[in-house]
């Protein structure tokens, strides 16, 4: 949760009932930008240079071509994806109903 506060995502609510809370609508944050919160800002893929270094070229490293071209593609499909539309999805498969009674039962053992 430290990492959603920091990237400014959640926002810490301090005191015994206190807790964490969303800082901005799930329509506006992003898979994206939550993956970036949680794994940071570098990128997936940490090449060697194998190929160039091999062929004693002063090429770029194809593989690492290759995987920056998938890498962009995959965060841009993740941008496109915000947690409202997870919510969506999820309240099109699963009984939400269900689910807050599951919560509320586990809050009530922790308080008790």
């Amino acid at each position: 949760m430290r990492t959603l506060v920091q990237a400014g995502l959640a926002e810490s609510i301090p005191g015994t009932k206190g807790g964490f809370t969303i800082t901005k609508p799930l329509t506006e944050i992003t898979l994206y930008d939550v993956y970036q919160a949680v794994e940071g800002r570098g990128s997936m893929y940490q090449g060697k240079g194998l190929l160039p270094s091999v062929f004693e070229s002063g090429d770029p490293c194809v593989l690492e071509t290759v995987m920056g071209e998938i890498e962009h593609k995959w965060a841009s499909l993740m941008k496109e994806e915000t947690l409202q539309g997870v919510m969506n999805r999820i309240g099109e498969l699963y009984d939400l109903k269900k689910i807050d009674d599951w919560v509320n039962h586990q809050l009530k053992g922790q308080w008790q």
